[in-house]
């Protein structure tokens, strides 16, 4: 979602700035300039999270949606948030409200800078050309002391700095200058075309902010280094333009904002010394920022997913039980539905149907769920859309993406004496990441106890698991620090190769997180249920799991 992501970048950003924050420190009591660690800072705060969200990818990991006994097996991403998300309109009413605020922020900005240039262009033909201290000048009633101009940086200063004395004169055009060799009205449509581009990101108004200042605070040290003993004239030269000049924020000014003067003067009037161990502690606050910045709580929000190829549901096997013809019904109203144990052979999902889309949301939180839904099965193989209902459903967006896939289903019919009919269909949908090592062992023995299994396989055969059945998830937390173990459970088949799960009796298991993992896979598993004489019948089973971590 764009939310998650805009909340990346401005964390991202924020952990940059305060990086960038413990260097200007260390760099300060050095005597050194800052304004290149901020300028690099508000690039990468801008700049990392669009390239991130445009060009790289997140790893993709295995995950399965379960339909029935058919298993959709895909690649499907784990990341944040997607990269399309970003740009093109999401159909979430959150993401799209956030896109037309961003939109709307961005174009005032964009107006707002495109009058200011009107504006300067304006107080350039306005403005008197004049020679000061033997350089030339503007002289406006406008605007002043600032430099504008990109290819050819000029200085225009106000008319009433002709009225002062020439080694005042001499400072604000020494300090001009020094904004005209650093490259300042560069740095400051940097300032601008950041924000306007991400309006939204505090943690770039922040930097933007923060090298407005470094440029003041560096041109200033050059300054009084060209004219020194002079801080007490240039603190009271500064406080005087801070009171008679207009503000600029497209341009370097010598009094950009009042509010950052008492932080300039401080600096000129204090030399701060930062001891060794408040450097150390300077650089290591420094690298943590980085360091959390890159990580993946962070970073893995900002990269887009992989795209996955399209989900396939495989044709599931025919898996119905065989039942009593003395059972089956002689006569139904016309059109009615036939359950299952009423139908010779109940309906199949044909190949090559798509599963549902796993949510993206659900699936950045790595949550799992699982999803009941009853509906009709006409002889067409169609479903009837109005009949489609669903029964449980562990969140409304997993049940949203079974709506969602279920017009698109088909199967083959159910028939009764040769003829297609309508069929009540109930299906689990599971949804599920990351399934492996987790798979019943060979060799599982049905037990009986008085639940009609089978004796020996010339009158019948026992209870199996299907192929289909892909075995419950290795939960996350035990395979991260590699425990391994073994549950052992016993339930009942239901004569339709559901599992009773009512039935389920743990009788050994190594972890809590082990059993809940079978649990909810038997809930969803189908078996080939057990018959004698040919008749579906219940039976107890035995069911040994081993949860294995494969070697190197």
């Amino acid at each position: 979602m764009m939310a998650r992501w805009m909340l990346a970048a401005s964390l991202f950003g924020v952990l940059v700035s305060v990086a960038t924050l413990a260097l200007d420190r260390v760099l300060r009591a050095q005597g050194r300039e800052t304004r290149g660690v901020w300028s690099v800072a508000l690039v990468v705060s801008l700049v990392w999270p669009l390239v991130a969200a445009l060009a790289l990818r997140q790893p993709v990991v295995p995950a399965n949606v379960t339909i029935g006994q058919a298993v959709a097996v895909g690649a499907t991403p784990t990341p944040a948030m997607s990269w399309w998300q970003v740009i093109v309109p999401d159909a979430s009413p959150v993401n799209t409200t956030l896109q037309v605020l961003w939109a709307m922020a961005s174009v005032l900005l964009l107006v707002q800078a495109a009058r200011a240039v009107r504006c300067l262009r304006m107080v350039e033909r306005e403005s008197i050309r004049a020679t000061l201290g033997g350089e030339p000048v503007l002289v406006s009633t406008q605007l002043g002391p600032a430099v504008f101009g990109l290819r050819k940086p000029r200085v225009v200063v106000p008319h009433w700095l002709l009225d002062l004395e020439p080694s005042l004169q001499a400072m604000v055009l020494r300090h001009e200058r020094e904004h005209c060799t650093g490259g300042d009205p560069w740095l400051v449509w940097l300032a601008v075309v950041a924000t306007i581009i991400m309006p939204w990101n505090v943690a770039v108004w922040f930097a933007a902010s923060r090298m407005r200042l470094a440029m003041e605070l560096d041109c200033d040290m050059r300054t009084l280094r060209a004219m020194p003993a002079r801080e007490d004239a240039y603190a009271r030269l500064l406080l005087l333009i801070a009171q008679r000049s207009t503000r600029a924020r497209y341009v370097p000014a010598l009094a950009h904002s009042p509010s950052q003067l008492a932080r300039r003067i401080a600096a000129m009037t204090t030399k701060p010394k930062v001891s060794i161990t408040q450097r150390t502690l300077a650089l290591t606050l420094a690298t943590g920022a980085l360091a959390a910045a890159c990580s993946r709580t962070v970073a893995g929000n900002l990269a887009g997913p992989a795209l996955a190829p399209q989900t396939v549901v495989t044709a599931p096997l025919d898996t119905a039980p065989q039942v009593d013809a003395r059972a089956l019904p002689t006569e139904l109203p016309k059109d009615a539905p036939y359950f299952e144990f009423q139908v010779e052979k109940p309906v199949s999902l044909l190949p090559g149907a798509r599963g549902p889309e796993y949510p993206p949301a659900l699936r950045a939180e790595k949550k799992e769920g699982r999803v009941l839904v009853q509906y009709i099965v006409n002889a067409n193989g169609e479903i009837e859309a109005g009949t489609i209902k669903v029964l449980q459903a562990t969140d409304s967006a997993f049940a949203a993406a079974v709506r969602a896939v279920l017009p698109s289903l088909r199967y083959a019919p159910a028939l009764v004496g040769g003829r297609a009919v309508k069929q009540v269909v109930q299906a689990p949908f599971m949804f599920s990441l990351g399934r492996d090592a987790a798979t019943p062992r060979d060799g599982a023995k049905p037990e009986g106890n008085g639940l009609n299994a089978p004796s020996d396989s010339a009158n019948g055969q026992q209870a199996s698991l299907l192929p289909a059945f892909k075995g419950p998830v290795y939960p996350d937390a035990l395979r991260a620090e590699q425990i391994e173990g073994q549950v052992l459970i016993q339930i009942v088949v239901n004569a339709d190769g559901t599992a009773d799960m009512p039935s389920l009796r743990v009788l050994k298991s190594d972890h809590p997180l082990f059993t809940e993992s079978v649990k909810s896979a038997l809930s969803a598993a189908r078996f080939r249920p057990a018959t004698v004489k040919g008749r579906a019948v219940r039976q107890l089973m035995q069911l040994p799991f081993s949860f294995n971590v494969p070697k190197d």
